[in-house]
């Protein structure tokens, strides 16, 4: 029942056909005034409903794991819930990230040039530092330098990962796009244990996705070649949430620092910083390495 004038009238003649007492019109104004109260106490009570969309560089469980904590944070700081949201592949991700699925979204370079050029976000703040992504082989492989590996099987994750990005444009300023057999894997875990398993001569690899291994097969590696470094990884938001929503998720996540000791709580390994805010100019290296590709960016949703 809303409380607009009309319903307090016709709450106020319901009662005075039921009572013939003095004080039945006001009795029931006092009624239609206590239901509205309790409704606008209970409209009041509703916190927002925001999802936080992570890209799929970790496992489903361990980004249940890793961000749980980060979507609790938010949701405090926010007064809001906050749904963790992921997808199994970088494909289905981009799909949902074109279409807008996500209010929040945690998303490498690539990606966060199509969700802001393309799809409605907002960039709100980065990690500090470099992303760099790396070509590994096996610790007992000849090849030394990155035209060795010409006419080899070389492994490589999604298309859609920054890696892969990063690396292809690598192999295309060595003159080696067309001289190497570029084979796909589901993971970067996958691409470095089809490395150790001598399937490919080398795997390409964001430097983070090393802690991955145990110990052992890390010793068994060594990077051969290390792409150039681009701005790191970024939280964005549509468009659509509230300035000053979006304000205070921009001071919330400038403010988190990574625990003095330990990898980060991110997943990235040791050596993780904290945010930074980005600056308008921060990701045109990004760009401009889409362009050379000549890869337009996703529009998945048309």
């Amino acid at each position: 029942m809303g409380c607009s004038i009309a319903v307090g009238q016709r709450l106020a003649l319901a009662v005075a056909r039921g009572w013939s007492g003095g004080g039945r019109r006001w009795l029931a104004l006092l009624l239609w005034a206590l239901l509205c109260a309790i409704s606008t106490t209970g409209h009041a009570a509703e916190r927002p409903t925001y999802k936080l969309g992570v890209f799929p560089y970790l496992p489903a469980t361990t980004v249940d794991r890793v961000f749980g904590p980060v979507a609790s944070a938010l949701g405090r700081a926010l007064d809001a819930r906050i749904l963790l949201r992921t997808k199994p592949t970088f494909e289905k991700f981009a799909d949902e990230l074109a279409q807008g699925s996500y209010d929040i979204v945690f998303v490498h370079p690539f990606l966060l040039i199509d969700a802001v050029d393309r799809h409605g976000y907002v960039p709100l703040a980065r990690l500090d530092g470099e992303l760099r992504s790396l070509f590994m082989v096996r610790s007992a492989s000849p090849a030394q330098a990155l035209s060795d590996l010409a006419g080899q099987p070389i492994g490589l994750p999604s298309p859609l990962t920054a890696a892969s990005e990063m690396l292809e444009a690598e192999l295309a300023d060595a003159g080696l796009q067309t001289l190497v057999h570029l084979v796909r894997f589901p993971s970067h875990t996958s691409c470095l244990n089809a490395v150790l398993a001598l399937r490919v001569a080398a795997c390409g690899t964001p430097a983070f996705s090393l802690n991955r291994l145990p110990e052992a097969e890390q010793r068994q590696l060594r990077a051969l070649h290390q792409s150039a470094p681009l701005p790191s990884l970024a939280f964005a938001v549509h468009g659509r949430v509230p300035a000053a929503i979006q304000a205070r998720l921009r001071d919330g996540i400038l403010r988190w620092q990574p625990p003095a000791q330990g990898g980060g709580t991110l997943a990235l390994g040791a050596g993780q910083k904290g945010f930074v805010p980005v600056a308008a100019d921060a990701y045109a290296a990004v760009r401009a390495l889409r362009a050379r590709l000549q890869r337009p960016g996703l529009d998945l949703a048309g």
